[in-house]
């Protein structure tokens, strides 16, 4: 992992610094409003710059991959979604379109389930009674 990070950022990274960004990340990724994702993202960026370059002085750094693809979470940030399943196996997503809850339709199935459920239990009832007298109506 370590090799791996050192090819992205240039520099060798400790695990204490992966699971710090893992965390920081994972905490904007998670907040309700867009404000506060990209407060998050920042501060990830200048946390990540000051870590990397300790001897900036609050410079602003060379454009990075990290920093690029940072950047990019900001601008796409409302389409940055966790899983409205909780079972989901990988909730962090980038959604097509701003209302999408689930990543997949394999995830959403089971809210769609229990939507038609309790559709169901509200309405069905009186859907069927109505069913039943359009049919006497019309004779059959």
């Amino acid at each position: 992992m370590q090799n791996e990070m050192a090819k992205f950022t240039g520099k060798v990274v400790s695990l204490y610094h992966v699971h710090y960004l893992t965390v920081a990340l994972r905490k904007a990724w998670d907040q309700p409003d867009l404000r506060s994702k990209e407060w998050y993202i920042d501060t990830l960026r200048r946390e990540f710059h000051e870590a990397m370059n300790p001897d900036s002085r609050g410079e602003p750094p060379p454009l990075s991959p990290f920093e690029q693809a940072m950047v990019y979470l900001k601008r796409i940030s409302e389409r940055a979604k966790h899983c409205g399943n909780p079972e989901c196996e990988n909730p962090y997503f980038v959604a097509k379109k701003r209302s999408y809850k689930y990543c997949s339709p394999e995830c959403s199935e089971p809210a769609q389930k229990a939507f038609k459920r309790d559709w169901w239990a509200q309405h069905g009832p009186g859907w069927r009674k109505r069913q039943r007298e359009n049919t006497k109506k019309r004779g059959r």
